[in-house]
């Protein structure tokens, strides 16, 4: 049998020509109702979201940790259900210390150039994105500035 996900993984989604678009999730959780404003009619559901957002490292990655001096940070993130509400729900780190990034939702590209540019050597990147849902993805990496 299987396991209803919890209430704060579920929303309300619309159905349209090009997919289902979120709605909401508003959590009551002494009803045990999971409810959105709506301004019309039309084809909706609840729909589990359990799925954390896809992250990649761009610029550096795995493959080739090394930077240039004076070289962009770049990140993409994508969450295909409920979506990437906004700045509040990523973060990223470098050093330990949070770095203010552009972040382009429409690219979904998460953008940081350090200034001043980051000094050569060793360094540690660490990235988070949580979706309205409440599922996180989470990336650390060390990299080289030479």
């Amino acid at each position: 049998m299987a396991q209803t996900p919890p209430l704060r993984k579920l929303a309300w989604y619309y159905f349209a020509d090009d997919g289902w678009t979120y709605v909401g999730n508003e959590v009551d959780r002494t009803a045990r109702v999971v409810s959105a404003s709506v301004r019309g009619f039309g084809g909706f559901a609840v729909v589990p979201d359990t799925v954390a957002p896809e992250l990649n490292l761009i610029r550096p990655n795995e493959g080739d940790p090394n930077l240039r001096p004076g070289s962009a940070i770049v990140i993409r993130f994508a969450d295909s259900l409920s979506g990437i509400q906004d700045e509040d729900h990523f973060r990223l780190e470098i050093d330990g210390r949070k770095a203010i990034a552009e972040w382009d939702p429409e690219e979904e590209i998460l953008r940081y150039v350090p200034d001043p540019p980051l000094a050569p050597g060793r360094h540690r990147l660490r990235v988070w994105v949580e979706d309205r849902c409440g599922n996180r993805s989470e990336r650390s990496l060390e990299f080289f500035v030479k």
